[in-house]
């Protein structure tokens, strides 16, 4: 079987790390695969940023469009288009297309279509972001012609999601039901870095923007300290910083800190390596993400990989898929309560260390490799 895997976005993110695994994962199956991807991405740099080995994608593999070299939201818009064209062309010599997208399709290609949902669909038409996203306003005006997503009611589509909760608020609004496929945990790597010895560690993991809500953390770990800290609990804020106005926000945290009076306690890593974002989390006794809804969030599952005790918001894929309504960590909606769930996950961390580390195993790589092998056997049969 000819597999196309369609990268519709440069740099090294989240999508970029799902889109290499979902690729390797396919390669490792025996199926034959190509990836389509912008000229933007850095593949070596992909590779040593996330430790996903890519090697194999040689350049008859690799099939790479040339975008335009700048940054601005219009130019964005003439790549996503060059891309849709791209796409058009070469669907055709593929049995399977993998398109992470709902925006895109082969129209003129006999070819079974595997849709990926980071995200809900909560709206029944598209709605063009003009404001915020114009590069998009082209993609989302020509999908709601169609409407109610006719894109998803068409022969040899299948469609899955990153959680339970992205796939519920998808069928509740267009009566579609998703399947479900946990994006990968590289559980065996993550384990190598968990320590003997726990430290009274707090770490959050994102890229640095008010978006995030590190302010939040770091006013809840103030908390924190007031309520159940010792001399020696710290707060560890790990991300990226691209471009000034995250590095202005990085100062803004810092006085923010030393205007509690904590900022000898809290510790910024910038722009970290996975190992050393895996080795900060394999001697943490806590780990906190605070953004609601989230649709699934793999760093809470990475850090309880690390053996970390998650502090979530009850919201989202964290919530709901990863942590099971607090069965695997702590929940909260408030500050005061993320203060006490930071407290409670302290207290807790020798004895949820083991069944946290078992938990994320059910998100491993492995596992979502035999679950990639059900889709493509289903789709085979059928």
């Amino acid at each position: 079987m000819k597999v196309l895997v369609y990268w519709s976005l440069g740099g090294i993110g989240g999508v970029q790390r799902f889109e290499a695994l979902l690729t390797k994962a396919l390669y490792e199956l025996g199926l034959d695969v190509t990836a389509l991807v912008p000229s933007t991405v850095d593949l070596d740099r992909l590779g040593e940023y996330h430790g996903v080995d890519i090697s194999y994608l040689k350049d008859s593999k690799l099939i790479r469009y040339r975008t335009t070299n700048c940054t601005n939201q219009y130019c964005n818009l003439l790549n996503s288009l060059i891309g849709a064209g791209i796409l058009n062309e070469v669907a055709r010599r593929y049995d399977v297309v993998f398109l992470d997208t709902l925006f895109l399709r082969p129209f003129h290609a006999d070819v079974d279509v595997v849709y990926y949902l980071h995200g809900a669909v909560t709206t029944l038409k598209p709605r063009p972001p003009l404001v915020f996203k114009p590069h998009r306003f082209f993609l989302l005006a020509t999908a709601e012609l169609g409407s109610a997503y006719h894109v998803l009611q068409r022969k040899r589509t299948h469609i899955y999601a990153n959680s339970f909760f992205t796939a519920y608020l998808t069928e509740r609004t267009t009566g579609l039901k998703p399947g479900v496929l946990y994006p990968p945990v590289d559980v065996e790597r993550i384990g190598r870095y968990i320590s003997s010895k726990r430290e009274p560690v707090v770490a959050m993991l994102a890229r640095f923007s008010a978006s995030k809500g590190h302010g939040f953390v770091i006013k809840a770990f103030k908390d924190a300290v007031s309520n159940c800290g010792g001399s020696d609990l710290r707060l560890v804020l790990m991300g990226a910083t691209e471009d000034v106005a995250s590095k202005l926000y990085v100062k803004h945290l810092m006085e923010m800190a030393r205007g509690l009076g904590i900022r000898r306690r809290v510790s910024f890593v910038l722009n970290p390596s996975i190992d050393t974002v895996y080795r900060i989390l394999g001697r943490s006794a806590a780990f906190v993400h605070v953004r609601p809804h989230e649709p699934f969030g793999i760093v809470v599952a990475e850090a309880m990989a690390a053996g970390a005790v998650p502090v979530v918001h009850k919201s989202g894929g964290p919530w709901i898929d990863i942590v099971k309504l607090g069965r695997y960590g702590v929940g909260f909606e408030t500050e005061k309560e993320a203060a006490a769930g930071i407290c409670k996950a302290l207290e807790l961390a020798d004895k949820l260390r083991t069944v946290v580390v078992r938990r994320s195993h059910e998100f491993s790589y492995a596992t979502f490799k035999q679950r990639l092998k059900e889709i493509i056997d289903r789709i085979e049969i059928n």
